[in-house]
Order: structure tokens, then C-alpha cells, then sequence
């Protein structure tokens, strides 16, 4: 199975032997972006000289984690096949990223996934502080949510490197300037936190 990206459409072309359609293709995935600056951006003045914040993830990694059928279903500017979202009973439920789990849970499945890494459509990105830490904490807790009901390195049907990938971006909230913010107190986020042996564990409270 191919598929092209012409005129607005995804096209998907459908092998003539039925042994060539047994791994079906379940979404395609463009990256998101952003038609205003970023918080960095607009406050260091510096729009036209430093790319978004998520542009990493967005045209790098994203496309990384393609080559191993691994891409991540990122909410936004995707194109689905039906008969796959219903394989798996519909849309993931009982998380805050329920596009990360319904990705994954597909991939589980055994369904194939591409990302196009060309800018197909544009959103609003975070405009203030205070609306990029709640952004941040929602992925944080929506990923540690989907963890613990479908734990991704014990889940049938995922590769090694599926299971390593999506480890990594439970993971990866927890580190860096994501858990500075998470740990912040009270008053500025309105969210609970707390320490457990000097590890900063905020989300695991969901």
C-alpha cells in the first residue's frame, strides 16, 4: 500500500494482491504548527532567528520515530481509516492523551502508520506562560495516565523499538524544563505536587 498527498488529499492506493494488504494503513500524520510565536520566541524578540519550541519533535523526531512504525498520533491534522479506529473499539478513553494511547493501541494492533512531514494546516500555539504550563502538565499527566492502563512496554503487539519510543515520551516529561514547571508550587500552577525520595513526581498523583 502507498499513498500520495495531492491537492489537500490523501490518496491511498490499495495493492491488487490481497497478501499485500494484510498490514493496513491506519493514519497518516502531518506536523502541527504555528502560525504566532511561541512564549520564547515573542519574549526574546527573536521570531525570525529561533525556530518553535516544538518544532524539534514535530519535524525531527517525529520523523524518526516513522521509520520504525512509530510515529505518534498527535491530536491534530491527521487523516484516519475508519475500519482501523473501529478495530480497536474507537478512540482511546480513561487518559487526558487519548491521541497518544489511540496511536499506540493501533500500532499494537499491528496497523501501519505514516508521518508526512509537511505543514498541511496551522494553529495557535500556547500565548502566555501560564497557558504553556498548563499545556505541558496535561501532557505530563495524560501520558502517565496512558501509561498505567496500557503500559508500553508490556502491551501485546509492539516492537522493541515501539515499546522503547513510547517509554521514552512517558519519560521525557519528568526531565528538563517540563519538571521544573511541574514541581513549581501550588500557588503559581494550582496543582498538586509533592516529592517522593527527591524525585519529582507531580503527574503520578493523577
Amino acid at each position: 500500500m502507498s499513498f500520495r498527498f495531492l491537492h489537500g488529499y490523501v490518496y491511498l492506493d490499495f495493492p491488487k494482491s490481497p497478501r499485500e494488504r494484510v498490514i493496513e494503513l491506519a493514519f497518516v500524520q502531518a506536523p502541527q504548527a504555528f502560525y504566532n510565536q511561541d512564549i520564547f520566541q515573542y519574549n526574546l524578540l527573536q521570531g525570525r532567528n529561533i525556530p518553535n519550541e516544538q518544532d524539534m519533535f514535530m519535524r525531527v523526531v517525529q520523523a524518526g520515530r516513522d521509520r520504525y512504525n512509530a510515529a505518534m498520533y498527535i491530536g491534530s491534522n491527521t487523516v484516519f481509516r475508519r475500519s482501523a479506529l473501529a478495530a480497536i473499539g474507537g478512540f482511546a478513553t480513561g487518559t487526558i492523551t487519548e491521541d497518544m494511547a489511540t496511536g499506540m493501541l493501533l500500532q499494537a494492533k499491528g496497523f501501519r502508520t505514516v508521518y508526512l512531514n509537511e505543514v498541511i494546516a496551522e494553529g495557535l500555539s500556547a500565548e502566555s506562560f501560564p497557558d504553556y504550563i498548563r499545556q505541558r502538565v496535561r501532557w505530563g499527566r495524560g501520558n502517565v495516565q496512558t501509561a498505567r492502563k496500557w503500559n508500553p512496554l508490556t502491551i501485546p503487539g509492539l516492537t522493541r523499538m515501539q515499546r522503547l519510543l513510547y517509554a521514552d515520551s512517558v519519560l521525557y516529561c519528568m526531565f528538563g524544563k517540563d519538571t521544573a514547571f511541574q514541581v513549581t508550587p501550588k500557588g503559581v500552577t494550582g496543582q498538586r505536587r509533592f516529592f517522593m525520595r527527591g524525585w519529582p513526581c507531580p503527574i503520578w498523583s493523577c
